[in-house]
């Protein structure tokens, strides 16, 4: 028992510490948590108008800006689909434009669908916003043809047109708490996405308890990293506004973990949320001190003793740790803190100590509660849970049940396995299904068999998830063939068209057949391990012979580490590598050659492509340092295509 109070004691040491330096974090009254998100974003944009709303690259908006274009979308969206149950699409990446379309359909008291029009395919966002019912796609310039591609007739809106329009003047509608404020959609095991619909009771709650827990004041410097596809992204954003902090959005396709660091520096940010294996790459890139960083915010994902280690390494001892614990369906409801003192000995952190509003049970499948130390199902009991899936009651039905203990209240059953310790903290031990946990978005095993499935020439698949290098899961397709095997690139790219990136395999195993059990199912731990990657013909596709495509070949196989032999005409997607990866390349390119390489186009390009780049860039720069005369090392240039960000007006993303 002395072990566990220790536990809980350093977890209390630690949150303690979890607050601004200037202490300016004010918790909130009973009056502020009676009224509505919006109400308190809106207050403060009354309070400091002028103060920083959101920042990312090329352009800044404060809170009377962001206030008064978040208006014009609301009364364009009452306009043209004003009404109780009204679902609106908003089909805009994570830039500032996304910020206020999101603020306009809680202004407007309508129910957003966010669809990230960077990572989805198109036939997936057709079915968004089929299942959805949403009568209004908001988009930018930028990805306007996309947006008129899949809204098969749809009104379609360009958000940075719509301050130009006298026409739309604001006339807010206040919801009722159980309209759907949101509906996120996540895999689904049938074969099609799930959408999770919150209502608008559970905002304020969900944002208060983020604000609450890190002490968020209007002080704070927030990054958000994540896609704006994920329920991370509304809580991170949507919990700074309503405190009057600043929002630093951050695109890791084209920044990577060297510029997210540069940036954690010169935007001085304080706090910042991050996956455990995004984690993972990004500390080993810190090479300088960053003094303003005083909360780093990790979840989605199993957080491992050695993330903490890697945690009292690199950041700076001011910083406190937290893991937390929840879902697209619940507020977050477990929280554990952990600073440069603690002490960590289990292999697992443990996913901390209860949250006001929640609780965490551990039941039996028949409802029976278990006694401390002993495995069973993680259910989460609270008034603030989910309306339902969307669409989908009999999913709602098995995940929501009713509560035996309190008539008229329903249990959220997890799907994840935990213990309870005597003293009430809560160890996370995996899940009890086939659905997995990928760079922080929730996968099901089974809707990427359906998919794999369909594709041409193949009879029957399987899919598994392995752990990968650094402890990190990647995905394996197993294919049975028909009378023409196809290509790993063939599945590969007819999978990205009915999938997003982070659910397609990385690995590929072909079986003449599935093991099967007695009873003719799958015999799922009868799967044979992946061998290494299959690289193209050496000899037929030439092996690297300058020496940038030798030493971008040797950053490949460092990564990717099974792969042997390069061709100049292998993609690093197509030898297994994932975003991950690829960002650890990117690093390695940009420190040995000065050369900086998106993300984006590092992942079309072949070694030989990406190899004659690199060498037209260098010498490109060689040339405009000798015309100047200087003698410094050649200066990073922006790719051929790429122009500087522009504001949201006009489109609100890099170019």
């Amino acid at each position: 028992m002395v072990e566990y109070s220790a536990h809980y004691q350093a977890h209390e040491r630690a949150r303690a510490r979890a607050v601004h330096p200037s202490s300016a974090y004010v918790a909130f009254t009973t009056e502020q948590l009676n009224r509505s998100a919006v109400e308190l974003f809106e207050g403060q944009a009354a309070r400091a108008p002028a103060a920083l709303a959101v920042a990312e690259d090329g352009g800044s908006w404060c809170y009377g800006e962001l206030d008064t274009g978040a208006e014009g979308v609301a009364g364009r969206i009452l306009a043209t689909c004003g009404g109780r149950d009204a679902r609106v699409a908003i089909m805009i990446d994570s830039c500032a434009a996304m910020v206020a379309a999101v603020l306009a359909a809680l202004k407007a008291g309508v129910t957003f669908v966010p669809i990230d029009p960077s990572s989805t395919p198109a036939e997936r966002a057709g079915y968004l916003l089929r299942d959805s019912g949403s009568t209004l796609v908001l988009t930018t310039t930028r990805h306007l043809p996309f947006a008129r591609e899949v809204a098969d007739g749809l009104d379609v809106v360009d958000v940075g047109a719509i301050d130009a329009d006298p026409k739309h003047s604001f006339r807010p509608r206040k919801p009722s708490p159980d309209d759907i404020a949101w509906i996120i959609y996540t895999s689904g095991s049938t074969g099609q996405p799930k959408g999770v619909a919150q209502p608008y009771r559970n905002l304020v709650h969900f944002l208060a308890t983020e604000a609450e827990a890190y002490r968020i004041c209007a002080e704070d410097r927030c990054a958000v990293v994540f896609s704006s596809s994920v329920n991370f992204w509304y809580r991170e954003t949507l919990s700074a506004l309503i405190q009057g902090a600043s929002v630093h959005l951050v695109d890791m396709r084209t920044k990577g973990f060297s510029g997210l660091a540069a940036t954690l520096i010169d935007q001085r940010i304080t706090l910042m949320t991050m996956v455990p294996s995004l984690f993972r790459k990004f500390a080993p890139t810190v090479r300088l001190p960053l003094p303003s960083l005083r909360v780093i915010k990790v979840g989605g994902e199993p957080v491992l003793r050695t993330d903490f280690d890697a945690f009292k390494r690199t950041l700076p001892r001011g910083c406190v740790f937290i893991n937390r614990f929840g879902s697209t369906e619940t507020a977050p409801v477990r929280y554990h803190f952990l600073d440069h003192d603690s002490e960590v000995t289990d292999t697992h952190l443990p996913i901390g100590y209860p949250v006001p509003g929640s609780e965490l049970l551990i039941l039996e499948p028949d409802g029976t509660e278990l006694p401390p130390d002993e495995m069973g199902e993680i259910v989460v009991r609270s008034p603030f849970l989910a309306a339902c899936y969307w669409n989908k009651p009999e999913i709602t039905e098995a995940t929501f049940r009713p509560d035996p203990d309190h008539p008229g209240e329903r249990l959220y059953w997890t799907g994840d396995m935990g213990l309870k310790r005597p003293d009430g903290g809560v160890v996370h031990l995996g899940r009890r299904d086939n659905q997995v946990q990928i760079r922080g978005y929730r996968v099901e095993i089974a809707e990427i068999e359906i998919r794999l499935r369909e594709l041409d020439g193949v009879v029957d698949a399987a899919a598994a998830a392995v752990e990968g290098d650094g402890a990190e899961t990647a995905l394996v397709g197993y294919i049975v063939p028909g009378e023409v095997r196809p290509s790993v690139t063939t599945l590969r790219d007819a999978l990205r068209a009915k999938l997003p990136a982070y659910m397609v395999p990385t690995r590929w195993v072909f079986l003449q057949a599935l093991p099967r059990a007695p009873n003719g199912k799958l015999h799922r731990k009868a799967l044979p391990p992946p061998a290494a990657p299959e690289a193209t013909d050496v000899d037929a596709y030439g092996a690297p012979s300058t020496a940038m495509e030798r030493l971008i070949a040797g950053y490949w196989k460092k990564v990717l580490r099974d792969v042997k032999h390069i061709g100049l005409q292998d993609r690093f997607v197509d030898l297994g590598g994932d975003s991950l990866g690829a960002m650890r390349v990117i690093i390695l390119i940009e420190s040995d050659t000065g050369v900086q390489v998106s993300l984006i186009a590092f992942w079309s390009q072949t070694l030989g492509q990406l190899a004659a780049y690199c060498d037209a860039e260098r010498a490109a720069s060689a040339c405009a340092d000798s015309a100047s005369g200087s003698r410094t090392i050649p200066s990073v240039r922006r790719e051929p295509g790429r122009t500087a960000p522009r504001r949201e007006g006009q489109d609100g993303r890099p170019g």
